[in-house]
């Protein structure tokens, strides 16, 4: 009872200024709720890019893989292919009319245009895989927090394995 009383005898300015503490102690408890569930959030926003970033580490490496892959086969056609050159090349030393020459000098030059066309693709794979990285860097740097989409070049690789 003496505290209702004591509450009666507060004039209604300091029970103003206690609402007022009051309401002031309550807002700064919801900003420090609200500020320790933003930080939940942006842990989880961080995880999730970390996530996406080893995604693409990952892809970025398998590709590489293929196109050592590729580099590798292309390098051996090479081999295969100035062999059979070398041997076209004996036998044309030992040819007996001029039909049999044509036909190797023909032979002789497809495998030499085989040849060009390897190499070349294995530099085109190169070439891809060393744009795509860079690409993906210029990317990284200019869309920080976005995710790049699937597919936006077509690469290279794709028609070279047809």
């Amino acid at each position: 009872m003496a505290e209702k009383k004591a509450d009666k005898d507060r004039s209604v300015e300091e029970r103003l200024k206690a609402l007022y503490k009051l309401q002031s102690y309550l807002s700064e408890i919801d900003r420090i709720r609200i500020l320790r569930g933003e930080h939940a959030n942006e842990v989880k926003d961080r995880e999730d890019e970390i996530a996406r970033y080893e995604t693409r580490i990952a892809k970025h490496e398998e590709e590489l893989k293929e196109l050592d892959k590729l580099i590798k086969t292309k390098t051996g056609e090479i081999e295969d292919r100035k062999v059979k050159i070398a041997k076209y090349e004996e036998q044309i030393n030992n040819v007996r009319n001029n039909r049999e020459y044509a036909f190797l000098e023909k032979e002789k030059e497809y495998e030499s245009l085989e040849v060009e066309l390897a190499e070349k693709s294995a530099r085109l794979a190169e070439l891809d895989t060393a744009l795509s990285m860079d690409e993906s860097i210029s990317q990284d740097e200019a869309e920080v927090g976005e995710e790049v989409g699937e597919g936006e070049r077509p690469s290279v690789l794709e028609d070279l394995k047809k």
